[in-house]
Formats: C-alpha cells, structure tokens, sequence
C-alpha cells in the first residue's frame, strides 16, 4: 500500500507504525516488528513516520524513541 500511494500522491507520505491496537507499552518483540516496519516505510518511498512508545505510568520511552527516531532518520 505504501508504495502504491507513493505513486499516486505527491504530497508528503507519512505512515504510522503501530504493531498493534491499544496502549503504546511493547514488548522487545513488538520494538522488533516497528524496527522492521520503519525500514520497509523508508525502503517503500514514506516520506518519514508516525510512532509513540510509552512506559507503563505513561510517560514517554526516551530510550526506545531515541533508537526509533535514529533509524526513521538515517
């Protein structure tokens, strides 16, 4: 679908990247599946991504985040 919708729009492509309904609390598997999402995004022409990773009272994951935004940006 991303690489389709890269051919049909010339605006910006941003995709979300969620392995799953719910809270934004994943488990090293479902870090695992987004890591793997993001580079099929970039690899198919998106243009960036859309994410969040939470802890569980929460606040935001900086860690995780950090290592997200790091491969989306590279």
């Amino acid at each position: 679908m991303i690489e389709l919708a890269r051919k049909k729009i010339s605006i910006g492509l941003h995709v979300m990247v969620r392995p799953r309904a719910g809270d934004f609390c994943y488990s090293d598997l479902e870090l695992e599946v987004m890591r793997r999402d993001i580079q099929i995004a970039r690899d198919l022409g998106a243009d960036g991504v859309v994410f969040g990773v939470l802890h569980p009272d929460r606040t935001v994951d900086l860690a995780r985040t950090s290592e997200l935004v790091q491969l989306a940006t590279r």
